[in-house]
């Protein structure tokens, strides 16, 4: 019986190929990366959906083209995350933390602004700490679907996930890390310095919360942080404009002794700003004749009146561009974009600054719509302007199309004059709304 097992033994050794693993092991060998890819994408689709959430929207509002660059994005960090761990478990474990953390800071940011964490906010991460502990802060139920969504993806990871099987420094762990930095990085550069990926992306609304619902927040983002350089222009210096700015201190100190810019009662005299959405002059277009005079009561103003055209560096759009000239007194000439949107990251010497400076204490904005629009809410302060009032401010009674009328808006203006502070000289910058695009709704 013993010789009788031996050989079949024998036998089986033969007849069974040495180098063929049995069936079960080598599907799950083939399987294996196929299914951590998929799971892979599915995770970075998972965290997506998740982080949208905490801007109260659905995937289901974003076109497909929209969701799949924000999942690229998203697979893209995590792929890096992979490369440094050396594992799916680990860096997908870190990625769902993160985006934990991402979503939960956008609505703190939501709550007390009106949008989201943009690129500039970098710059100011300090201020905003200070500030955020001043407001309260609710919860719904999109705020706890998406904690309870990075909960769940963070359990996932841990869980379902094995961990590394092979030593850190193992050399094939080493080579493919390597592979995927080349390719991320390879990625990121070819988005950077090419028009196909933000194809369809404007990373420049006038209110970033519209480009956040409208794009996805991280597409968004990441659009609006390749808008934020700007290039030195050629022959800059600082002694440049020393040079520069010298001859015209010479000029005024000349001039300071002969004028008095005050009243003749010896007070400065109270100052009120308008910018009038979409007022001109159209006839500068040509000489044509109207049955009406359309601008009756300023051509009649003469008496105490200096008047005159002004060059505006817009046209049909980027209203904050010309806020920014006309209080800064800095030419747009050497700016692409919009400053309010991009560049403001911190106090700017104004027009209004150097009135606080003059004995105007207490100087107000007011524009009668979202004061997100075109980041006013955070940019006015830091023109120094002490008050800002908004459409939130306006108890709405005969709106204009869908806006608050001149004639409210001068209202305003009135009431605010009447309970100033008469110890100090008044001071309001005002933009206007009523007269504001859309002008071929025939609706109206």
């Amino acid at each position: 019986m013993e010789q009788d097992e031996i050989n079949r033994k024998v036998t089986e050794e033969i007849t069974t190929p040495q180098n063929v693993e049995p069936r079960s092991k080598r599907q799950r060998t083939r399987s294996g990366p196929l299914l951590f890819a998929v799971y892979f994408i599915v995770f970075s689709l998972a965290e997506f959906i998740v982080l949208e959430l905490y801007f109260h929207k659905s995937f289901t509002a974003f076109s497909p083209e929209m969701i799949a660059k924000n999942v690229i994005l998203i697979a893209m960090f995590n792929l890096l995350l992979v490369s440094l761990c050396h594992e799916l478990r680990a860096a997908l474990a870190i990625s769902g933390v993160l985006f934990f953390i991402l979503g939960l800071a956008n609505y703190f940011v939501i709550a007390f602004r009106g949008y989201g964490i943009v690129f500039m906010d970098l710059y100011a991460i300090r201020t905003a700490a200070t500030v955020a502990g001043n407001y309260h802060y609710t919860f719904d139920i999109y705020i706890v679907a998406g904690i309870l969504g990075n909960l769940g993806l963070f359990a996932i990871a841990l869980c379902f996930l094995p961990k590394r099987q092979k030593p850190y420094f193992c050399l094939k762990s080493m080579l493919l890390s390597l592979m995927a930095v080349v390719f991320a990085s390879g990625f990121f550069f070819w988005m950077d310095n090419d028009t196909v990926f933000f194809d369809g992306v404007s990373g420049l609304t006038w209110d970033h919360n519209i480009g956040m619902q409208k794009y996805g927040y991280l597409l968004y983002f990441m659009s609006n942080a390749g808008d934020a350089s700007i290039e030195e222009p050629g022959g800059y210096s600082v002694e440049k404009v020393d040079e520069i700015l010298s001859k015209y201190e010479q000029e005024d100190s000349g001039a300071d002794e002969k004028e008095n810019t005050t009243t003749p009662t010896g007070k400065n005299p109270n100052l009120i700003m308008i910018m009038n959405e979409a007022y001109s002059d159209l006839q500068v277009l040509g000489d044509f004749d109207t049955n009406i005079d359309p601008m009756s009561f300023y051509h009649q103003l003469s008496e105490n009146t200096i008047k005159g055209y002004a060059y505006s560096s817009v046209y049909g759009g980027y209203t904050a561009n010309s806020e920014f000239e006309f209080l800064t007194g800095c030419t747009k000439a050497y700016l692409p974009g919009n400053p309010y949107l991009q560049y403001m990251e911190g106090t700017l010497p104004s027009l209004i600054s150097n009135l606080k400076a003059q004995g105007y204490d207490h100087p107000i904005a007011l524009h009668p719509y979202n004061p997100s629009g075109y980041n006013r809410n955070r940019v006015y302060p830091l023109l120094g302007f002490e008050k800002f009032y908004s459409i939130e401010d306006f108890d709405v009674k005969n709106p204009v199309r869908d806006y608050v009328g001149d004639m409210e808006n001068y209202q305003k203006i009135e009431e605010l004059y009447e309970k100033r502070d008469k110890s100090v000289p008044f001071c309001l910058f005002n933009v206007t709304m009523q007269n504001h695009n859309p002008y071929d709704d025939d609706t109206y």
